[in-house]
């Protein structure tokens, strides 16, 4: 009942009712869905008996109110004289109460508890290494672990490296726990419209978080590990005589232009770097795709909104599934084309795509690193230029 003789219903399984029982403590009475600092609410629960009334002035602030314990000492109310909607009792009044203390009475709605600052929704692409751990599925209580290869390439049996994306997943595994754990929770926000939103906060750290991808690769060291070849690993290999002998310096300078080329043109000396940096390259068009496409989930998962009156660790939770299913398939759509771009097996636009990989600059500006530093070491290889590949020179 509100000031004088309006009495309000009450919203009970759907229906309007006059009348609720066996309800969980606590209740929440929303008394208005507007006030102003300087408005004035009069609350009463019940009529007569078991009831409580006190003003309650909004000012943004909690006021304590006395209310009866249905819980201790209950007893069977008498029947009222006449329909409860129209009864109109507009005094004040007070019934006794058996509570130890007092509780407290909240003005507002759900909302009013939350931050109302917005956090950046964004994203990290992560390169992991072969073998990276993932799980079979995201279900909490099914934890079964893959292993993400990309050197059991059976449609590239000399494969020199790999690389793929990996579908999305909520859970990550941490290698000092041996266990997967959780990347994030949605944390909820008031918005600048008055509804929740929400961010993604780290449970561990407790903080604001990216949504994290992954994208593997690899070099593929049971193919390239034969004894007739000599791994380069990095650039200080070439002073080593053990590795570059004075009797092999033009083949080391014809092998290192060979990686120019796609497949690489070479007999004994591999650039392992350069099979690294061409994996990378791959993760980096994926990263493109996603980095093209991302605003759009972010602001979908922005504009998700539940109502303030209606918010609690339920619809929280939904929100979690809605919003785990747009990331899962963004990355689904972000591999289907990342796929499209880069060509079925062994066809033509594959190798067409890989061999423009294999000409971009951070791969001929390292590879011409490689030279220079053979040549420094070589001085006799001062003037030696590289031929053109095989397939070039057919056309």
């Amino acid at each position: 009942m509100i000031e004088g003789c309006d009495a309000g219903l009450i919203l009970n399984n759907g229906a309007m009712e006059n009348y609720f029982a066996e309800v969980y403590q606590p209740i929440y009475f929303v008394a208005a869905n507007d006030l102003t600092e300087t408005d004035t609410v009069r609350i009463r629960v019940g009529l007569i008996e078991g009831s409580s009334s006190k003003p309650v002035n909004k000012g943004g602030e909690e006021k304590e109110a006395i209310i009866t314990n249905l819980n201790k000492n209950k007893k069977e109310p008498e029947p009222l004289p006449m329909n409860p909607s129209t009864y109109c009792f507009p005094e004040n009044f007070w019934t006794p109460h058996d509570l130890e203390g007092v509780s407290n009475l909240v003005v507002g709605d759900e909302c009013d508890n939350l931050p109302t600052e917005q956090q950046e929704i964004s994203y990290t692409l992560l390169e992991q290494p072969e073998f990276f751990i993932v799980p079979h599925s995201d279900l909490e209580e099914l934890k079964l672990v893959e292993l993400i290869q990309v050197c059991n390439d059976t449609a590239h049996p000399n494969q020199n490296g790999g690389s793929i994306p990996v579908e999305y997943k909520r859970y990550r595994y941490d290698y000092t726990t041996n266990s997967f754990k959780i990347s994030w929770v949605l944390e909820p926000y008031k918005g600048i419209d008055g509804y929740v939103h929400y961010y993604f906060k780290n449970q561990q750290s407790n903080q604001s978080t990216s949504i994290l991808f992954d994208y593997v690769t690899g070099v593929c060291y049971t193919k390239i590990n034969k004894p007739w070849l000599t791994l380069i690993e990095n650039i200080s290999d070439i002073d080593e005589p053990t590795k570059i002998p004075s009797s092999d310096d033009k083949q080391a300078f014809k092998d290192f232009c060979g990686h120019l080329c796609y497949p690489n043109e070479r007999a004994t000396y591999v650039l392992v770097e350069i099979i690294q940096i061409h994996e990378s390259e791959h993760m980096n068009d994926f990263e493109e795709i996603i980095s093209r496409s991302f605003p759009k989930l972010a602001q979908k998962i922005e504009d998700h909104k539940d109502l303030c009156e209606s918010y609690d660790e339920t619809v929280r939770i939904n929100a979690e599934k809605v919003i785990y299913d747009m990331i899962e398939n963004f990355i689904d759509e972000a591999i289907s084309e990342f796929q499209a771009k880069s060509g079925e097996p062994n066809s033509e636009t594959e190798l067409n795509n890989e061999r423009k990989i294999q000409g971009r600059p951070s791969i001929t500006n390292r590879i011409e690193d490689y030279k220079n530093a053979l040549k420094n070491r070589f001085s006799i290889l001062k003037d030696e230029v590289c031929q053109k590949c095989s397939y070039e020179e057919q056309n």
